[in-house]
């Protein structure tokens, strides 16, 4: 009878710890969806910026915005402010190094500006695209809970310890 009842127990916890691994896979966030939908936040408003008007505000959402979705995806919304407002600098940065280069006849040293800006935007849509993968994994690993058995045999006591990352 007392083998029957831990094997009874033993099998109910198993049973917990399956489902709980279970609801840990299907709250898990996938990196292919991440960049799935990053790419799509560029492709879509660029390629719909080519059949209707305002063109100029589409662009810019696909080339401002698009690039962070992944990481809101991801919970990771500091990390794609952040990437948004260095890309906004950039359009800030061409437009004063445009605006020097009409304005003076020093020209060719104006035009320095608008290549830093082309590398800044750039340069942090490639580095969402290369992060989006890292805030996935980041989002996934906060998301754990933990049922573990513990045995304190200085008190002579027996439990079970819930872990909750989050």
């Amino acid at each position: 009878m007392v083998l029957m009842l831990c094997s009874q127990g033993l099998f109910a916890s198993t049973q917990i710890i399956l489902t709980q691994e279970q609801e840990k896979v299907a709250k898990q966030k996938s990196t292919f969806v991440g960049l799935t939908l990053s790419a799509s936040g560029v492709v879509v408003p660029i390629a719909t910026g080519f059949v209707i008007e305002p063109r100029a505000v589409l662009f810019a959402t696909g080339v401002m915005i698009g690039p962070s979705i992944g990481h809101w995806y991801a919970g990771q919304w500091g990390r794609g402010l952040v990437t948004i407002g260095l890309r906004l600098g950039g359009v800030a940065l061409g437009a004063v190094g445009y605006s020097a280069a009409w304005s003076s006849s020093e020209s060719a040293e104006a035009m320095i500006f608008p290549i830093l800006a082309v590398v800044i935007i750039g340069g942090t849509g490639i580095y969402d695209f290369v992060t989006i993968s890292s805030s996935v994994r980041k989002y996934n690993e906060k998301q754990t809970m933990e049922i573990k058995p513990e045995l304190d045999l200085e008190r002579k006591q027996y439990g079970l310890k819930i872990v909750y990352h989050f």
